[in-house]
């Protein structure tokens, strides 16, 4: 066993944390209307997962099968103004839950209706209205005709060619790389660490020297969240009134 704890294979082990972790704290797609294919999911997600590393920018989709309980009644009472602004709160209030900062998109089954709303450091680095009336357009074509997974191969379709122009419109100022501000990873986390002497001395690595590698790959993962944040939005950046956002929608009902 001292034999396979070997710095080299620590090393290797807290690159595969790492790697896990990245993972585990990527963006996802929310789907609790069973509006998608879990085979569809799984490959919007791998390449959401890709547009963020690259891009720095979250990406959320949450579906919902009906309204917030008590508001479904109501609803059909709404003007086309109240309900634009139910659902610009409800993001507000998904977004701050979730600690999203970029494109958010909200979808529910009844009633049909699909908004898709940007953080401010997202249109500061050059994501246009234009970019999001054709996100919200290639879903709706598509739920519009029930074909949810085409809709959404689209929408990140979209999104690629979108995000592909934002390094071009310039960066946001990088802040001091040692500043930290609660609250702007760019995902959600927490570490459960547990401690076990092992032995020492003799030239062998050890239980410890694992549990050290582990640790500092959690905090430097956690760290370049926290880097990420500062470079590419955070603060004021998101959907809160504060930051301010733009925001498109539509229903897609037959």
């Amino acid at each position: 066993m001292r034999n396979l704890l070997t710095p080299k294979n620590c090393g290797a082990a807290a690159v595969a944390l790492l790697l896990l972790a990245s993972t585990m704290f990527a963006a996802d797609i929310r789907d609790e209307a069973g509006f998608f294919s879990e085979s569809a999911k799984s490959a919007a997600n791998e390449r959401i997962r890709a547009l963020e590393r690259k891009h720095g920018a979250d990406i959320r989709i949450e579906t919902y099968a009906q309204l917030p309980a008590g508001q479904g009644a109501a609803a059909r009472t709404w003007t086309s103004h109240e309900k634009e602004q139910f659902y610009q709160n409800w993001i507000i209030s998904r977004s701050q839950a979730t600690n999203a900062k970029g494109l958010f998109i909200l979808a529910t089954r009844e009633p049909a209706h699909l908004k898709v709303a940007e953080g401010k450091s997202l249109v500061q680095r050059g994501f246009t209205q234009a970019d999001k009336l054709a996100v919200r357009d290639a879903l709706i074509a598509n739920f519009k005709t029930k074909d949810y997974d085409r809709g959404l191969t689209d929408a990140v379709s979209q999104l690629e060619t979108s995000f592909a122009k934002l390094s071009a419109a310039g960066r946001p100022v990088a802040h001091n790389a040692g500043a930290t501000r609660s609250g702007t990873t760019l995902y959600p986390q927490t570490s459960h660490a547990g401690t076990r002497n092992g032995p020492a001395g003799g030239g062998s690595f050890g239980w410890t020297g694992l549990i050290i590698m582990i640790v500092v790959g959690v905090l430097g993962f956690m760290l370049l969240s926290s880097i990420m944040r500062g470079l590419f939005g955070g603060g004021g950046a998101g959907y809160g009134g504060q930051g301010g956002y733009g925001a498109q929608q539509g229903g897609y009902g037959g």
